[in-house]
């Protein structure tokens, strides 16, 4: 799957389905009786707790937020991903949408308008924010002013970003064969889509 090397398909597919060790795990399994987080004693700590919550791991820095930070804004408006520096905050969203540039820039004038208000209450706090709209076409397109926009906000390679949005691409290309093949069947395997 995805050219994982073998333990760590097998820790996303553990994770997938609930069954790594964790406390809670462990605890429903009866081989602990109670279940703590090791780093910040928070009862029955879930998989999710450990990779995004525990709040020791954040500050430490093993792990950093990927929530909007709440206490800044009411919006109910939630982003695929959200990357926070000492001064900015870049929100990300993803979409999947009709190959045209006419169906980019809709889909892209739509979420501006979803996080507008989201923007402007984090902007509110002083702190500079960016939206990044993503958008990959159902048949593997995508804008290359985007590429731009990801490679600053992430500070990381035009290259290493050029590859993520060619395997996004390819998974959109694959998720739309499959669906394609399936348009006459009432039912069909979601788990087997990207196969």
């Amino acid at each position: 799957m995805f050219g994982l090397p073998e333990k760590q398909l097998s820790f996303l597919l553990c994770a997938s389905c609930d069954t790594l060790p964790t406390p809670m795990s462990l605890s429903r399994w009866n081989i602990i009786t109670n279940p703590k987080c090791a780093l910040c004693q928070t009862l029955q700590p879930t998989t999710n707790h450990i990779l995004t919550r525990c709040s020791v791991a954040l500050v430490q820095g093993c792990v950093t937020s990927v929530s909007p930070p709440t206490e800044l804004s009411t919006s109910l408006s939630r982003p695929d991903l959200v990357l926070v520096s000492k001064d900015s905050i870049y929100l990300f969203v993803l979409t999947v949408t009709t190959n045209t540039q006419q169906h980019f820039l809709a889909a892209r004038a739509r979420k501006e308008d979803r996080y507008g208000s989201l923007l402007y209450d984090l902007q509110c706090t002083g702190l500079a924010v960016d939206l990044i709209s993503i958008e990959i076409g159902c048949l593997g397109h995508f804008m290359p002013k985007t590429l731009a926009q990801v490679t600053t906000a992430c500070c990381v390679s035009k290259k290493t970003v050029q590859s993520l949005f060619e395997q996004a691409a390819r998974i959109a290309i694959s998720c739309s064969y499959r669906i394609f093949n399936s348009r006459a069947s009432p039912e069909w395997d979601l788990l087997d889509l990207l196969t």
